[in-house]
Parts: structure tokens; C-alpha cells; sequence
């Protein structure tokens, strides 16, 4: 792996898409100290600019193997976002989909980083994923993953790592992020309340295209906006499962 002199702190953030992920991270990339990761670990052909977006929506959705990426591909993902970053950023801020980990090469890679989720009711998640994408498990989503992991690290360290949900962060931007700089060990900056319109160098080129249209509207966390949603009855097995995943890692956000 590689390895620098320099004192880097690498966060990552691990989450399901539609989590206000793409928000928190524009948050991390307004600090000066910081530079951001998007996905990294995104499916190989998706990071591509000519990426087949017709084939991709006609994919076969219940082999997840087919949103996975090939082993040879993550290790070098991984060697990537191990490279420390330029000067002066002592912070690497990195947005991951849970729904990216392979599904067979142990989590001691995770040790690199200081492991944080953040995490939306899924009845959200759901609502807002199927206005892009179909979705046919929660495998997709990532809620087996993200539980799998935040175990995995908790066990590790010996006390929970930071959680947040998505719903504080409109609802108490500052606070919550004051909340998750003291469990990282990161002095809180007021750079991280506003950001610059438009999208921006560090998104990643598909998720950038296909998904940041609302946030590359904003400058500031949007307030909460109370919503009934009502999910049609094929989805309801699903999102049981989703909000079993939910109701357990609430149990320890911030």
C-alpha cells in the first residue's frame, strides 16, 4: 500500500445512494484543509464518458454480480485512494456506496480509514432512487453492506463509529457537523455550511451527469421538508428490510 510522511487523515463515508451524500460531501470539499473522493469505487464502465446508458438501465437488476467490480479493477481503486493527497490538503474526504464493497475480499483494507456512515429512511431512499433507476433489493441499495461493515468496524475499534443521519443534517447542518468533526478529531470550520453553485472538478464524470442535477442548484443545506410517501405494495418486503438496517444504526448516530 502506499505510505507518506505526511500526517494524513483519511475519512470515509460510507452511505446508500440518495442519502444526501452528494450535499455532506460538498460540505467536506468547501474546507481548505480538504480534498474529496467521489465513489471511487463506482462500477468500471460507469466512470466512463461513453458508458452505454440504455444498456445499463436494460441490466439484468436481480444479478447484483453485474454491478460489482471485477476484483483486478477495486485493487487498483484501492491503491488509488491510498495515494496521499497533494499539498496543502492534510484530509482525504471519501463518498462511498456501500452497495461497492466486493463481496469477497476481507475489510481489513477498511483500516486505512476513519470509517463514518451516514444514513436516510429508507422509505427516502427508495422514493428518490426509483426516479432515476429501478430497484429490485436491498442488495442494490447497500443496507446489508453498510450494516455489515459499521459491525465489522465497531468490533474493531471497540465503540461505534460516528453516525449521522440525514435528516439532522437539514434540520441542524452546524450542529451535526460540529458533532461529526469532535468524533473524528477534526476541528470544526464554518466553510463547511456553504459551497459553491454549479458542478463541480471533484465529481465523479456519471454520478456527476446522471444525479447531481438538484445539488448543483445549491449553496447550503436545504431545510427539512416533512414528506408522506406511500411506496407501492411490491416494494413494502423491501423496505422492511431497509428499515430493519435503519432502525439499528439510529440506534447510535450522534
Amino acid at each position: 500500500m502506499p505510505s507518506s510522511t505526511k500526517n494524513i487523515q483519511r475519512i470515509a463515508m460510507w452511505s446508500t445512494p440518495r442519502s444526501l451524500s452528494t450535499v455532506l460531501m460538498r460540505a467536506w470539499g468547501n474546507r481548505p484543509d480538504t480534498t474529496v473522493l467521489d465513489e471511487p469505487f463506482n462500477v468500471a464502465y460507469l466512470e466512463s464518458d461513453d458508458v452505454d446508458i440504455q444498456e445499463y438501465q436494460n441490466r439484468n437488476w436481480n444479478d447484483i454480480a453485474t454491478v460489482i467490480l471485477p476484483k483486478e479493477a477495486w485493487q487498483q481503486k484501492l491503491t488509488e485512494i491510498l495515494t496521499p493527497p497533494p499539498t496543502p490538503y492534510t484530509i482525504c474526504y471519501q463518498k462511498h456506496m456501500a452497495a461497492y464493497i466486493p463481496p469477497d475480499i476481507p475489510l481489513d483494507w477498511t483500516h486505512h480509514f476513519t470509517n463514518c456512515f451516514l444514513i436516510r429512511n429508507p422509505k427516502k431512499v427508495i422514493h428518490s432512487y426509483l426516479k432515476a433507476w429501478p430497484v429490485v433489493n436491498q442488495l442494490l441499495l447497500g443496507f446489508p453492506n453498510l450494516l455489515n461493515l459499521f459491525h465489522y468496524t465497531k468490533n474493531r475499534i471497540g465503540s461505534p463509529p460516528p453516525v449521522i443521519d440525514a435528516k439532522d443534517l437539514q434540520m441542524h447542518p452546524k450542529q451535526t457537523l460540529e458533532r461529526l468533526c469532535e468524533a473524528v478529531n477534526i476541528e470544526f470550520s464554518e466553510s463547511m455550511l456553504h459551497w459553491k453553485k454549479g458542478i463541480q472538478p471533484t465529481d465523479g464524470p456519471w454520478t456527476a451527469r446522471n444525479w447531481y442535477q438538484k445539488v448543483a442548484q445549491t449553496t447550503t443545506f436545504r431545510p427539512y421538508q416533512p414528506k408522506h410517501i406511500e411506496l407501492e405494495a411490491h416494494l413494502m418486503d423491501l423496505w422492511e428490510e431497509c428499515e430493519a438496517v435503519y432502525q439499528e444504526l439510529l440506534n447510535y448516530k450522534l
